[in-house]
């Protein structure tokens, strides 16, 4: 197996993504569809990634979009769930991983499902590889009716949906999914908005129709619903938007990407009337949700927790021992990223380091 630089190729991707697509998965992750990676690219890129794309023979193992050189990364916008690395069920993700590692000194890859990418070191170490604990993730796994589900719910979250819906018997709500291609755009925008009015647009991490992030989910979910696989979930009081849910979906599996409400409604939660309605009407047509992310709003409706992970590889088993021990001495210098954790081992170390270039 050799790694190489090529041109993006979708139709490899794509084959990749829909022959690997985790136990939970029918087909491919819908995050991971090559529609969803090119628009990272144009709207988050910054002109430094590379694909780096595995063959056996002629035939693509796995693909995997890159940035650095003596240090890789696995490139990782914010606004992606899941690594943008896709292979094959048959060949092993450390041997990848510690084959792509050589071409410097070590690769990064993180925010890793251990349902699409399988740790390797669940039970002793690895050689030349490290993993590390990210974020406990949830799910929820649909089987039997809805009304089944809701019923094994716990009863304060039953008991939470009654005292919010006591709140607004006397307003007229209205719940809907916005699929049009042609609308949906404008239902982006419309979510933009509303959680640019709150906590985030403070902070300045709110999607807004005028900022990149706001450019990038109304493209995305276009071209998602020209193929049947977004959605915009709309809560309002009279005619007021109070929730927004953005949702992808592609056989049967259901990302929950995006949530908002108004937060001058925060006593009636409208954001979690618009769940149950949400989960009420795809249930029929779905076989799992995912809720990636390190947000608490899914306890009490999901059933199915796993920890993603991140993991390292090195060039060769010196490479992490020298990682270590500049580790240790992180502390006294204050070094923060692992470009300058190798620049001290580099001061510390430059015969062996400068003799692999």
């Amino acid at each position: 197996m050799k790694w190489s630089v090529e041109e993006f190729d979708a139709s490899a991707w794509d084959a990749l993504n829909d022959a690997a697509g985790g136990p939970a998965l029918n087909s491919g992750h819908p995050a991971l569809h090559s529609i969803n990676v090119q628009l990272l690219l144009k709207h988050f890129g910054t002109g430094e990634e590379s694909v780096w794309v595995c063959r056996r023979g002629r035939s693509p193992v796995a693909m995997v979009v890159l940035t650095g050189r003596l240090v890789a990364n696995a490139w990782h916008p914010d606004n992606q769930t899941v690594a943008l690395w896709v292979q094959r069920d048959d060949v092993d993700f450390a041997d990848l991983a510690r084959l792509l590692a050589r071409r410097g000194l070590m690769l990064s890859v993180t925010h890793i499902d251990p349902d699409m990418l399988k740790r390797p070191d669940g039970h002793e170490p690895v050689e030349c590889i490290e993993t590390v604990n990210y974020i406990e993730t949830a799910r929820t796994v649909v089987s039997g009716s809805f009304e089944d589900y809701w019923q094994s719910r716990r009863d304060s979250v039953k008991a939470n949906d009654r005292k919010f819906r006591n709140r607004i018997k006397t307003i007229a709500v209205r719940m809907e999914a916005v699929t049009d291609p042609a609308a949906i755009g404008a239902a982006v925008d419309a979510f933009g908005i509303l959680e640019s009015a709150g906590w985030k647009g403070k902070n300045g991490s709110a999607l807004h129709p005028d900022n990149p992030q706001g450019a990038y989910y109304r493209e995305l979910f276009t071209a998602y619903a020209a193929n049947g696989w977004a959605s915009v979930w709309e809560c309002r009081y009279e005619d007021k938007l109070v929730a927004s849910n953005l949702l992808i979906h592609r056989d049967g599996t259901v990302l929950s990407l995006k949530i908002t409400y108004d937060e001058s409604q925060k006593k009636s939660s409208p954001s979690l009337l618009l769940r149950h309605e949400t989960f009420k009407q795809i249930w029929p047509h779905t076989d799992v949700i995912e809720y990636y992310g390190e947000e608490k709003g899914w306890h009490g409706w999901a059933d199915d927790q796993r920890r993603m992970y991140h993991l390292n590889a090195f060039r060769a088993p010196w490479v992490q021992a020298l990682r270590a021990c500049v580790r240790r001495r992180k502390q006294q210098a204050a070094l923060s990223t692992p470009v300058e954790q190798l620049m001290l081992a580099a001061a510390l170390f430059p015969d062996v380091v400068t003799s692999l270039f």
